[in-house]
């Protein structure tokens, strides 16, 4: 547009760059920081495994070429200078289209379109969108020559703001998926201790993150340690991948049975409390790796007595915590076993634990009032997890 005045004109350049430096910035921000692991699967699933995605040089490449086409928007489209703002949103639309997939890892990371809701949603938007860009040649700025910086810069940052805002909510967010591809990225350069600290507060998880967090744990010699710190859901199963799970960047599956030493048979498959007991009966080594993952399995799937005969000939003193917080379960349990070393500090926790689990209250639920104190420990998942 034409404007008379040097200062509206002043206003006219420098708004269109102050759009464009925020949405560079929130490009690059957000797809190196928030979506660099997505990209990568998607990278490597789409070339099959042939090439690889670098962070850094991806997102300022996707970042430069959406802000190009951005600025390419802003000089085809004749805006008011208050919906300059609007030229960005095709770029925040394509940004959208590399984030917004949906992996779905029980089909073997296919990639999908988004949920159906979530692309009526853009539809809606598209059409406002378009009904703006109509509205804005309509009605013209009448008062632009008059207007200072400051009315002309709210609404075109308030545009942004709520691009940027769809752009966030819409894209892939999926907490589990996106904690699995930072451990992956973790794994693959052995850096164990940062991988464990992923989403160690949440209770967002899944059967591969566990079984990664298991290896990471039996890597650092902390599985009977730290294992039950992590939210759980199911049985064993969940601590071993599939010989044939998914490849992605980091084979996973490969790693975990190298570090056992034993691969599970292709045909038959056997459970994994099977496959463990049949590893361990074989390993002529003692490997403390297998016997660990084979105790820890005792206890996902609240075999306390198969625990107890492994542990038979150990002190107690010498066991990790949660195998202590299990021996001292099981005899409570069983009258006929007996602690050679009983730990009284532990015996007072167990009883304060049992006690007031029993307690009767209209208002929390057991699992709740005992979550904050004992979450971390074996009795808490013994009695709750599901």
């Amino acid at each position: 547009m034409h404007y008379t005045s040097a200062n509206t004109r002043k206003t006219a350049r420098t708004i269109p760059f102050v759009c464009g430096l925020l949405f560079a910035a929130f490009s690059f921000l957000y797809l190196y920081f928030l979506q660099s692991d997505l990209l990568a699967l998607l990278q490597f699933r789409l070339s099959h495994g042939q090439t690889s995605y670098d962070p850094l040089i991806g997102s300022l490449l996707i970042t430069l070429v959406l802000t190009l086409v951005g600025a390419g928007f802003q000089r085809m489209l004749s805006l008011p200078i208050r919906a300059l703002a609007l030229a960005w949103l095709p770029s925040c639309l394509l940004l959208l289209a590399h984030v917004g997939w949906r992996i779905a890892p029980e089909e073997g990371d296919a990639i999908c379109l988004p949920p159906m809701p979530r692309l009526i949603f853009l539809a809606v938007l598209a059409v406002a969108y378009l009904v703006a860009l109509r509205l804005c040649h309509v009605y013209r700025d009448t008062a632009g020559e008059r207007a200072p910086l400051f009315s002309h810069l709210t609404p075109n940052l308030l545009v942004l703001g709520l691009a940027f805002l769809v752009v966030g909510i819409s894209g892939n967010t999926s907490t589990p998926l996106h904690y699995e591809l930072q451990v992956e990225r973790l794994l693959s350069d052995d850096r164990f201790d940062e991988a464990l600290q992923v989403g160690e507060q949440a209770d967002a998880t899944s059967p591969r993150l566990t079984a990664m967090r298991c290896y990471a744990l039996s890597r650092e010699r902390e599985l009977g340690e730290r294992l039950f710190y992590y939210a759980l859901h199911g049985d064993c199963t969940q601590m071993l991948p599939e010989w044939d799970a998914t490849l992605r960047t980091h084979d996973l599956a490969d790693s975990v049975y190298h570090h056992l030493r034993f691969r599970p048979c292709h045909v038959c498959r056997p459970s994994t409390m099977l496959f463990l007991e049949n590893a361990y009966s074989l390993d002529t080594l003692a490997s403390p790796v297998l016997r660990d993952y084979l105790l820890s399995a005792c206890l996902l799937e609240r075999s306390l007595p198969r625990f107890a005969e492994l542990l038979a000939a150990d002190s107690l003193k010498s066991l990790p915590t949660h195998y202590r917080e299990a021996l001292t379960l099981y005899a409570v349990q069983d009258t006929c076993f007996h602690l050679p070393q009983p730990d009284t500090s532990m015996e007072v926790d167990l009883h304060e634990f049992l006690t007031e689990m029993e307690q009767a209250d209209d208002v929390m639920s057991p699992a709740d009032r005992l979550r904050r104190r004992f979450s971390h420990t074996y009795w808490y998942y013994y009695f709750f997890a599901k």
